[in-house]
């Protein structure tokens, strides 16, 4: 199964996670950037907030194997997988990725209704939810299929795109979401 997250990502051999203490290694992290990063209420409402033309596409949902990026993961192999872009103003600033467990899905039918709505706030009111803390890494800024997404490659040479990881437990039973912070969004405060 081929996916947006694999295609950017699969040359990322071996793709090292690190945690936030471990930010000190990469000092030019903006403050703004890290905010972004760090941010554990709502991406979608904080995106909502910055831009005056939020929207939110759905690229892709599919049944398949687990994410290249959560490989490192002990997760079955029959998995609904869900990829989205959110965008500020008509630019591309996040992509998304969540993958949901063959037995997580069954028992929260709901999620594959979810149409345009972001995954966290179809989350935000429900019992019985808990979010595992961050994993974080980088890929390349100018890989081709970006442009392909309207992903306008930064100027600078080396800006890397930074990702992150988490999983969610919605009554025991797991589900995990990646995020890319594309090039626009280190622009939005």
């Amino acid at each position: 199964m081929v996916t947006i997250f694999n295609d950017i990502t699969q040359n990322l051999v071996p793709i090292n996670w690190m945690n936030q203490s471990d930010f000190s290694r990469h000092p030019k992290l903006t403050q703004n950037l890290k905010s972004w990063l760090y941010e554990t209420a709502l991406l979608t409402t904080r995106l909502k907030q910055c831009a005056q033309n939020f929207q939110l596409k759905v690229l892709k949902e599919t049944y398949g194997q687990q994410s290249f990026l959560l490989s490192d993961l002990p997760i079955t192999d029959n998995n609904y997988i869900r990829e989205i872009m959110m965008l500020s103003d008509n630019e591309p600033c996040l992509l998304g990725q969540t993958t949901i467990p063959e037995e997580t899905f069954k028992h929260n039918g709901w999620l594959a209704n979810l149409g345009a709505q972001g995954l966290g706030e179809a989350m935000a009111n429900l019992p019985n939810v808990s979010r595992s803390a961050f994993n974080f890494s980088f890929c390349v800024s100018k890989h081709p299929l970006l442009k392909q997404y309207g992903v306008n490659p930064p100027a600078k040479e080396g800006v890397k795109l930074w990702v992150r990881r988490s999983s969610f437990s919605i009554e025991s039973r797991p589900l995990w979401v990646v995020e890319i912070f594309l090039p626009k969004i280190y622009e939005l405060r």
